[in-house]
Order: C-alpha cells, then sequence, then structure tokens
C-alpha cells in the first residue's frame, strides 16, 4: 500500500472482505505517505454466492442487512466509499452518509 500511496494515486481500492483492520492498516498507510488518494473497498455481497460469503462475513444469511453491514465496516475502517452497482446508491448514502462516496458502472446492463 504504501508503494500505492508514493505513486500519487487518486484512489486505491481494497477487497471489502478483508478483516477491519486490513482497511484500517490500507488507510494508515496512505496517510502515513501524505497521499491524496482515496481508499474504497469493493467486491461487495452482491457479486458474491450470497449464503456462503454473507455467513462468513457477518455471520447471518439477511441479504440486505449483510449488504449494509459490510458497507458500515468499511466506513468504520477509514474507506472514503464503496464500489457498488447504481442500484444500491441510495441505501449506501442512506447507511454510511452522504459524503461516503459510490463508485459505480454506468449502464445499468451491456448491450
Amino acid at each position: 500500500m504504501s508503494i500505492l500511496a508514493q505513486l500519487d494515486v487518486d484512489m486505491v481500492n481494497v477487497h471489502a472482505a478483508g478483516t477491519i483492520e486490513m482497511m484500517k492498516a490500507a488507510r494508515m498507510a496512505l496517510d502515513d505517505h501524505g497521499s491524496k488518494g482515496n481508499l474504497t473497498c469493493s467486491n461487495t455481497i452482491n457479486q458474491y454466492n450470497r449464503g456462503s460469503y454473507a455467513r462468513r462475513i457477518t455471520h447471518s444469511t439477511n441479504d440486505a442487512g449483510n449488504s449494509c453491514s459490510i458497507r458500515i465496516r468499511c466506513k468504520k475502517a477509514g474507506c472514503d466509499g464503496v464500489v457498488c452497482s447504481p442500484l444500491e446508491v441510495e441505501i449506501v448514502k442512506k447507511v454510511c452518509g452522504e459524503d461516503f462516496q459510490t463508485v459505480t458502472r454506468y449502464p445499468l446492463c451491456d448491450r
């Protein structure tokens, strides 16, 4: 992470399945090197087998609750935002705040 910080990148992406400690360490590495880069987390629950991923990360099978829980973990760890579906932006902003960034792919479907 410290090497990425030295490259003056705009955004660094970490895996949401990582621990809060891993995400905090990534944030600290960027901050320690004076990087202005934003830290986001991605590969959230909508991109996995919902059952096994949800149980492993949040110990629950409630999809909506797990999705929010994972994003809250990213925010608590110091991430600036998440990579998510455009369809999830509203709930992410509601749960994590308007200042929490959402990185999406447009359009909603490939043609």
